[in-house]
């Protein structure tokens, strides 16, 4: 099992220390900045693949090969101009990708998953709680206290992510 670079490592590279051949990583969970080199970040295990998507379970992987052999040559281009229809495929390509298919943008989509099915749980409850009279009181009661809880799956938003 590998760890899969969502942030192509040919991408980061460009950002490095020219002396150093490191980029300045900074931790979330620490607030503090970090010497690092390109492998050592932006990867998650198994992040290429979904097993939602039954047919082709590495269909991200897929659409990754479309661009990430020609980034080199793409960001020369850049540079030096003018970009060819090519140039701006793999731009858009990758784009897309940063844009959809990173753990930062996941874990949004699946806050944004769960804050819609918490506004959604009352009305819900209260439909079950008119056809199960009898249930009211305890139906109000774990609504109230918030004991019913949204379960997302979160292999279901990264196949929606990774459709965008």
């Amino acid at each position: 099992m590998s760890k899969d670079h969502f942030v192509a490592q040919t991408y980061l590279k460009h950002w490095c220390d020219s002396n150093t051949n490191m980029l300045r990583g900074y931790s979330k969970a620490t607030d503090k900045e970090f010497p690092c080199y390109p492998k050592d970040v932006c990867r998650e295990w198994k992040w290429d693949t979904n097993p939602r998507f039954k047919d082709n379970p590495g269909l991200l992987a897929d659409f990754r090969k479309m661009f990430e052999p020609r980034w080199n040559p793409t960001v020369g281009a850049v540079r030096d101009g003018p970009l060819s229809s090519e140039n701006k495929f793999v731009l858009a390509g990758y784009w897309a990708q940063l844009t959809t298919c990173t753990p930062t943008w996941h874990r949004n989509a699946v806050e944004v998953y769960e804050n819609q099915l918490l506004d959604f749980i009352p009305t819900a409850a209260q439909q079950v709680a008119q056809k199960h009279p009898e249930h009211r009181e305890f139906i109000e009661r774990a609504v109230a206290e918030r004991l019913i809880r949204p379960n997302i799956d979160h292999e279901y938003v990264k196949a929606i992510l990774t459709q965008h």
